[in-house]
């Protein structure tokens, strides 16, 4: 029998998403002493989530989000700021100690990267490079005027189908 693939992309949608503000809090991925689950952790643990969701009229989608600005990227030997944090409302009212990102409207991939929970880095190594190539074969270009990415933690990436299996939602812009 074939073994079966750690992660795959099974879906990917291409919407239009509107001017949105991302909320959180930041590390520096390559120069912060923190790992990305570390720092989820430390969030969750200061009530970061807690605080957004408290602005509720404020939300443009309730899913929590891992947002790499990468203009100055790993991609480039730099480093990314990642923000943890949720998608909101241009005008939200911004806590005290919270970071923010004003994203323009784009057009955006969002590849459904589907694997085992109890195996989610497969997930997450393949997130980027999955999404990209699947991107491209659709014909669009890739970025645009937009430099980032974002992990969007929807019910699919942290609810179990009933074999184990979550979906990451991975956001892409392109053209």
């Amino acid at each position: 029998m074939p073994e079966q693939p750690q992660a795959e992309l099974v879906k990917l949608e291409i919407i239009e998403q509107p001017e949105i503000v991302i909320v959180g809090k930041f590390f520096h991925l390559g120069k912060d002493d923190m790992s990305p689950a570390a720092f989820w952790k430390q969030c969750g643990e200061e009530g970061v989530f807690a605080t957004l969701e408290a602005l509720s009229d404020h939300i443009h989608n309730p899913a929590h989000i891992g947002f790499m600005d990468t203009n100055n990227g790993l991609w480039r030997g730099g480093t990314s700021r990642y923000l943890c944090g949720m998608m909101m409302k241009p005008g939200v009212p911004v806590p005290d100690g919270f970071a923010t990102q004003t994203l323009k409207p784009a057009k955006v991939g969002v590849g459904w990267i589907k694997g085992k929970k109890s195996n989610f880095n497969a997930i997450l190594e393949v997130k980027h490079h999955f999404t990209e190539k699947a991107i491209v074969e659709k014909g669009l270009k890739l970025w645009g005027s937009h430099d980032w990415c974002m992990e969007v933690y929807t019910h699919r990436a942290t609810t179990p189908d009933e074999n184990g299996d979550i979906i990451l939602d991975y956001y892409i812009p392109c053209e």
